[in-house]
């Protein structure tokens, strides 16, 4: 049981890791990813990615751009979003009520952001005043209606 928990955890992390990156290029104006960049982007093996992207598109979270590029559908759009919230709220809380600097957030935030479910996610929103923005001055996105 513990091993089946292990696997979905990081079947989990993996597929909002890239959801993630999905969203951050679009904040950004970026063009679509392709698997090889996101590979790059996420620092992991382009084929571990290619397995990812094909999950996610069978969910239809993903849909396919161009020859190898892919995007997020409205589905993956909404998930993506998020995973970006869980992520802005922790830098929040982590910069609010740890102390910690504004250059260890993103990598501390990026662990614990998997670690949520939605109603945690809205206390930890509620507890720190429903924030419009992230340390870094980004916009947190509202909670899913």
């Amino acid at each position: 049981a513990r091993l089946a928990r292990r696997v979905r955890l990081t079947r989990r992390m993996a597929d909002e890791n890239v959801l993630g990156a999905l969203i951050r290029a679009e904040e950004d104006g970026a063009p679509a990813f392709t698997t090889v960049t996101l590979a790059a982007w996420l620092r992991l093996p382009s084929a571990r990615v290619t397995h990812v992207v094909r999950r996610l598109r069978r969910r239809d979270w993903l849909i396919a751009m161009g020859s190898d590029g892919v995007g997020l559908t409205d589905a993956g759009r909404e998930q993506a979003t998020q995973v970006l919230r869980a992520h802005r709220l922790w830098e929040t809380l982590l910069s609010r009520e740890v102390g910690l600097p504004g250059d260890h957030l993103h990598d501390a935030a990026a662990h614990l952001e998997h670690y949520i479910d939605t109603d945690t996610l809205e206390t930890l929103d509620l507890t720190l005043g429903r924030p419009d923005t992230d340390p870094h001055g980004a916009t947190i996105p509202a909670p899913r209606r």
